[in-house]
């Protein structure tokens, strides 16, 4: 499965932000699968390499997602075990919904 123009976009930000520990070229990055969840997404990933041996998450370092019909807009998070890359999650902030869909979007 391809990435959305918004799943490459946030990737490249994290392989940009987070080469310090190794993050992986977003272009070697697999997608399994797609959850959408009414606040936000899930984004199964199978990437070729480990991040050392950390374990937690990492966050935009301060970037955030402003998007058409969310008032304050999206964050992104990666979910790392023991230096695998399990998992992108899109989360809402404040109380909008979101569909999933990507509509008019800028990092920032």
């Amino acid at each position: 499965m391809k990435p959305t123009a918004l799943e490459a976009d946030v990737l490249e930000l994290f392989y940009r932000e987070y080469s310090d520990l190794s993050f992986p070229n977003p272009q070697s990055i697999e997608i399994i699968d797609r959850i959408n969840t009414g606040s936000g997404r899930r984004v199964i990933l199978k990437a070729p390499t480990l991040l050392d041996t950390y374990s937690g998450y990492l966050d935009m370092r301060g970037h955030f997602i402003e998007m058409k019909g969310l008032d304050h807009g999206l964050m992104a998070t990666i979910c790392v075990d023991k230096g695998v890359i399990d998992e992108l999650e899109f989360s809402v902030y404040g109380e909008n919904l979101w569909n999933g869909e990507e509509g008019c979007w800028k990092i920032i």
